[in-house]
Formats: C-alpha cells, sequence, structure tokens
C-alpha cells in the first residue's frame, strides 16, 4: 500500500515511543466519544475505522500476551522514556483510508491519547533512525521522518526510495499521524476549513450499520472500477463487482475473539458465488492442514461464510485457548537460537 504503509512507522513511534485551535467539541483524553475522534476525518474518506484502544488493551488476553511477550522490557522502557502507559494513556483512534483502492493512497490516524508534547518528541527524534523535519501548514507544525521504502516497491523505484510520515499535535488530547495529504486534510476539518466524515453520506450511512459497541469497527466503500480491474482476466472473481461496500467488526468478550466482515453486494446471484467461492476456499485449506496442526484445524473451523440477498458474511468466532495455541507456535528468540 503506496504512502501509507509510512503509518505503521510514525504511530508506532508515537504509540510505541501547540495546542492548535481545536473545535471546541473535542473531549479530552479519555472522555471522547467515537464521534468527537471521528470529525476530526475529512468527508472525501472512502474508509472509516475506530479502534477503542483503551478497551482493548484492558481485556486479560491483551495483558497476557503483553506480559508474556519476549519483547517485554522494550514495552517498560518505552512507557519509561515516552511517559505514555499504552494501557493507562491510549484511549482510541480513529483512521481515514481515501485515494484509489488499487493505486496511490493517503489515510490518517488520529489519536486520542494523554502525553507531554516535548516528551514524544524527544523520545521519537531518539528512536528514529532519520532527522525530524518540520514544516508549517496553516499555522500548524508538521513534524515528518522520511524513511527508505522496503520490499518490491522499493526494488522498482531503487533502493534509496523514501516514502514520508508526518504527524501533527491538534490539541492537548489528539495527535494525528498519515502521510502528507490526510494530516493537511485532518488540519482542514479542523479548522473548518474542510468538512468532516459526517457530510460524506454513501459512508456514513454504511458505517450506520457497524456494530459501534466493538473494539474495533469500521466501514469501507468499494469502487466499481476498482473491483473491474482486480477482477480483470479472472472470471472467478467477477461476482466480487457487485460489491458496494464493506462494514467490518471486530471484538473480545467471553474468553473470545469474533471478527466479522460483511460485504454489501446488491445481486443475490453474485452474492451466493462469492460465498461459495470462500467455502470452496475454506475447504481446500482444511485439506491442507497437517494432523500434527490441530490448533489451525480449530481456525478454520471457527469460520462461516454465509449469505443473503444483499450481502456476504463472513463470521469468525475464536476461544482465547486457541489463539494462547496458535502464539505458542510462533517463533521466538529462544526458539530460532535453538535451531542455529
Amino acid at each position: 500500500m503506496k504512502k501509507v504503509t509510512i503509518l505503521a512507522l510514525v504511530l508506532g513511534l508515537v504509540l510505541a515511543g501547540t495546542t492548535a485551535c481545536a473545535p471546541k467539541d473535542t473531549a479530552k483524553a479519555g472522555s471522547a466519544s467515537p464521534e468527537d475522534v471521528l470529525k476530526f476525518l475529512p468527508v472525501d474518506s472512502q474508509g472509516v475505522f475506530f479502534v477503542d484502544i483503551h478497551r482493548a488493551l484492558q481485556t486479560d488476553v491483551a495483558n497476557k500476551m503483553i506480559q508474556e511477550d519476549e519483547n517485554y522490557e522494550e514495552y517498560l522502557k518505552f512507557v519509561e522514556e515516552s511517559g505514555i502507559d499504552p494501557k493507562e494513556d491510549i484511549f482510541c483512534a480513529a483512521i481515514s483510508l481515501s485515494g484509489n483502492l488499487a493505486g496511490e493512497q493517503d489515510g490518517a490516524a488520529v489519536i486520542n491519547v494523554r502525553y507531554d508534547k516535548d516528551t514524544v518528541l524527544a523520545m521519537i527524534e531518539k528512536k528514529a533512525e532519520a532527522e525530524i523535519q518540520t514544516a508549517e501548514y496553516n499555522g500548524i507544525t508538521v513534524y515528518s521522518i522520511e524513511a527508505k521504502k522496503e520490499g518490491i516497491e522499493a526494488e522498482e523505484e531503487g533502493n534509496e526510495a523514501k516514502e514520508d510520515g508526518n504527524w501533527a499535535f491538534l490539541d492537548a488530547s489528539n495527535i494525528v499521524v498519515g502521510n502528507e495529504k490526510g494530516v493537511h486534510s485532518c488540519i482542514d476539518v479542523m479548522q473548518k476549513t474542510k468538512d468532516n466524515v459526517f457530510k460524506n453520506e454513501a459512508l456514513a450511512g454504511v458505517l450506520d450499520r457497524a456494530d459501534k459497541d466493538t473494539i474495533f469497527w469500521g466501514a469501507l466503500l468499494v469502487p466499481k472500477e476498482d473491483l473491474a480491474k482486480a477482477s480483470e482476466g479472472n472470471p472467478q472473481l467477477k461476482p466480487l463487482q457487485n460489491m458496494n461496500a464493506l462494514v467490518l467488526n471486530f471484538d473480545h468478550k467471553n474468553a473470545m475473539v469474533t471478527i466479522k466482515i460483511k460485504a454489501e453486494g446488491d445481486d443475490p446471484d453474485s452474492n451466493k458465488q462469492i460465498a461459495d467461492m470462500l467455502n470452496g476456499l475454506k475447504a481446500m485449506g482444511a485439506m491442507m492442514i497437517p494432523p500434527d496442526k490441530p490448533e489451525l484445524n480449530d481456525l478454520l473451523n471457527s469460520l462461516t461464510v454465509s449469505f443473503g440477498d444483499d450481502h456476504v458474511l463472513i463470521d469468525v468466532s475464536i476461544p482465547d485457548e486457541v489463539l494462547q495455541s496458535l502464539k505458542n507456535e510462533l517463533p521466538t528468540k529462544e526458539k530460532e537460537e535453538e535451531i542455529k
């Protein structure tokens, strides 16, 4: 994903690691509603997602994974250096994506967090492998870091190809992180020179159908032209052209992780074909699972695919013990040393 991939770098530094003219209804860190944070996102967003980070990090499974992680000492070091305890000080994030799904994209994440600006900047400067740069945008300081691109994209453009990561302190409780256009768009919304996402009637309508009581929820409009390009030369993917939007939900309750992905489409025959294709892939996957990996079979059995006249629904329910089994199978530094 071009340009937006830098979100991972800066967002990781801000989370793992002056006051602007904010709207009057912006809530302080810890008391902001989802709407308070979503109001920073621009009207031309193609996809919008909300993460209740505070609630996620309060779950037993999250606490256990953090404390048992081999990098737990780094986590504690981050808390000390940044002055931010993720479990206590990071509350939620609203994420915007826009642009061509098959090509260039712009994006930004607005993070509701209790922080000290100088401490955060000092931590990022220490952790970053490149110099922090600053620029003014409509009276707001925008910080940026250039990072080398990796993978196939870097090979295509040359090893010195760069991508930009930007962030700005919107107010005492909200930080925006993203590529340049994404950050600028959120500043425009904050300064009321651009409408917010709730003025996007098509996306807001889909977003209304998300379950907002879950830890993660969101909606994504799917342009027909993008789907047409994606299915060119592959007749099996042609039914995807009738999809209009995706509604996503992720939650954790009663020692169970649940994931729901609802693809909205207005052609019943296409919906049935997509569901049949996904169930066929599930059956093929089951045949390929080794006998000594029962946890993978449990994971696959937790997935169901159904359809209706206006949708295809992927529903996953994973017990915590299955997740723990999968985690135990992941390589660790100790296991890698044993192999060597």
